[in-house]
């Protein structure tokens, strides 16, 4: 039985590696990595998608380049499954590709907020249909984006902000 079948919540960040070390400058920029299963799940499962908005993490370390052409000719993206090797500036190291969590995370104000629920067709076969996968999507990501652009309007100061 799976978890959504029995009842329980389930999170998902669809952008994964790729949302959580994407470059500073695109810290409010909400990223899903075109990776559209958890609408496909959410159809399949009769349940409805909760967006989440969140801001600040990204100023707990400072990613100067997400590293995907280092990834590529390395060939260690494709060995830890992930597209990038992040460049970043944090503590301990001043400059680091970071391959594993490697940085104590920088102090700051991290605002999350759970957005209204995006009700999806419970027709199973709906998971099939990729303009009606795609509309969902778009209308998730939409929702993040201005959840993440109102959020980012309360921060004073990049740290501690």
């Amino acid at each position: 039985m799976t978890t959504l079948a029995a009842g329980r919540d389930v999170v998902v960040w669809p952008g994964g590696e790729l949302d959580a070390m994407r470059n500073w400058r695109d810290r409010d920029v909400a990223i899903l990595g075109g990776r559209k299963g958890f609408v496909k799940q959410a159809i399949r499962s009769g349940v409805p998608i909760v967006p989440v908005a969140t801001v600040g993490g990204h100023d707990t370390v400072f990613v100067l380049s997400e590293g995907k052409f280092l990834a590529k000719w390395s060939g260690l993206g494709k060995r830890l499954r992930g597209a990038n090797m992040p460049i970043i500036v944090g503590f301990p190291f001043p400059l680091a590709v970071e391959v594993l969590p490697m940085h104590l995370p920088l102090p700051a104000k991290i605002r999350t907020e759970l957005l209204d629920p995006i009700y999806v067709d419970t027709d199973p076969e709906r998971a099939n249909d990729a303009a009606y996968v795609d509309k969902v999507y778009d209308e998730v990501q939409f929702a993040i984006q201005s959840g993440m652009a109102r959020l980012a309007k309360r921060r004073s100061f990049p740290l501690l902000g």
